[in-house]
């Protein structure tokens, strides 16, 4: 993340000083953007697998039913950065940060199989009440080619992923209380190419669509997770690293309003879909081979511009 940072500053500030040096116009663009969107994760499905290693070596291999991790609303902010110049390229970075919660609550079984001995399973039932606590966040860095007024083609870099700490209480049929405690990181980052539309409607009003390809490299673990039963025993079982990919789409539609202070108030729909594949040996702690994560909702975002060099055209029917 950090390098990607880095780099995006570093070609900003090149452009600019190429732009500058010839003169040409140069706007530059800074804001905050707010998306309230509902979050389907992969892993929200009852359906469980995972795979943990104890630190004694010791390894399971675990599969079972219980109740969905409802989805959740999630709202998301944080800075939008831009600048086009040459009246036809733009280089734009985003990021969002957000927290929700997700709760599984109700009867389930699962079953173990031990990897490091006879792999013969151990079938459980009872009743769970599990609890995530997610922190999101979603970088997108873009640059944007406008071919024609109203039409562009988009390439660019997402960068995203989740932390969740899980609170879990276990009670089987023979009244034996597990407590669990697991930590995870997931993020994934991969290059994205689309296209947008710019369409000028009346006065300073705009219709905006953009839709783009993904296909996403990510990786994962589960630092530490730990269970301990009502007899007093403690027992660490360590999540392993794992990888994956992810393969889908993005798309946009929103209306856009340039105020004559130089603000920019957009407001409209953004969605996402994403679905994984995986490798078993590349398990971590959940299966996310065959799943999906869905994610939209509504967005807004006010962006403030100032231009430099030469004075723009007002014939030129640049938009937003």
């Amino acid at each position: 993340m950090n390098k990607l940072l880095v780099m995006t500053a570093a070609a900003l500030t090149f452009v600019f000083a190429t732009a500058s040096e010839s003169r040409a116009q140069v706007d530059l663009s800074m804001g905050g953007n707010f998306w309230y969107n509902s979050w389907t994760p992969a892993w929200h499905k009852g359906w469980m697998e995972n795979y943990a290693t104890n630190d004694s070596g010791k390894s399971r291999y675990q599969f079972g039913d219980h109740p969905d991790f409802k989805s959740n609303w999630i709202p998301l902010y944080g800075p939008v950065f831009s600048m086009r110049f040459f009246n036809s390229i733009s280089v734009s970075t985003v990021f969002m940060y957000g927290r929700a919660k997700y709760d599984s609550t109700g009867l389930n079984m699962f079953e173990i199989v031990r990897l490091d001995a006879v792999k013969i399973p151990t079938v459980h039932f009872g009743y769970i009440n599990h609890r995530r606590n997610v922190k999101k966040f979603d970088s997108d860095t873009t640059v944007s080619f406008a071919v024609t007024e109203y039409f562009s083609v988009i390439a660019g870099y997402k960068y995203q992923g989740y932390d969740y700490i899980e609170k879990g209480h276990y009670v089987n049929i023979d009244a034996v209380g597990i407590s669990s405690d697991k930590k995870k990181r997931n993020s994934s980052s991969g290059p994205g190419l689309g296209v947008g539309l710019n369409m000028h409607l009346f006065d300073a009003l705009y219709l905006q669509i953009a839709m783009s390809g993904l296909f996403l490299w990510g990786k994962e673990k589960t630092s530490s997770s730990y269970i301990i039963n009502t007899a007093g025993e403690l027992s660490y079982w360590w999540g392993r690293s794992g990888s994956n990919i992810a393969y889908g789409g993005t798309g946009s539609a929103g209306f856009a309003y340039k105020t004559p202070a130089g603000i920019t108030l957009s407001l409209g729909f953004r969605g996402q879909i994403l679905k994984y594949g995986q490798l078993n040996r590349d398990v971590s702690f959940e299966r996310f081979k065959g799943k999906h994560d869905l994610f939209y909702g509504l967005t807004f975002s006010a962006v403030y511009t100032v231009s430099f060099g030469r004075e723009k055209n007002e014939n030129s029917g640049d938009g937003v």
